[in-house]
């Protein structure tokens, strides 16, 4: 098979099934910058969800669901998402860093993956009585797992 080391990792990848460390650091910082940026525009994503939720909440004339709009749904999520894009944002274009810092990262997207696979208040919103449309889980978790798998490979 000819063609560079990256092609020939996507294309066992892609038959095999099976990830292979990546080799060059532009195929790397191409990846991880991929998958940050589907991460923020799947937290964006529910961002807008969630504003539509409280609205509406906040339209519906039930003084319980007003009250939960003004006082619970901005600390649904918690801040691990925006604690997250911080982190993202300052590894930057830098290979070296991005492998240096992976396993710390790693470590931090495990336990935002379980705080939302678990979280009792966002199955709540996402079956919420208003059926506003709400897939925080179904946003967020595959752009974590897509995060992990680059710092994965990163870390070999």
């Amino acid at each position: 098979m000819s063609g560079s080391p990256d092609a020939k990792a996507e294309w066992v990848g892609r038959v095999l099934g099976v990830r292979v460390p990546i080799k060059s650091e532009a195929t790397l910082i191409a990846e991880f910058q991929a998958a940050s940026a589907a991460w923020q525009a799947a937290v964006a994503a529910v961002d807008k969800q969630m504003s539509t939720l409280k609205a509406a909440l906040l339209a519906s004339g039930d003084l319980e669901y007003e009250d939960i709009a003004e006082t619970c749904l901005d600390n649904v999520i918690g801040q691990g998402p925006r604690v997250l894009q911080a982190v993202l944002q300052k590894i930057g274009p830098d290979a070296k860093q991005l492998q240096q810092r992976a396993d710390a990262v790693l470590h931090a997207l495990a336990t935002l993956f379980n705080d939302l696979k678990n979280s009792e208040a966002i199955a709540v919103c996402e079956a919420n009585p208003v059926r506003a449309p709400v897939a925080i889980r179904a946003r967020l978790l595959p752009q974590i797992a897509r995060l992990q798998d680059v710092l994965r490979r990163a870390a070999n």
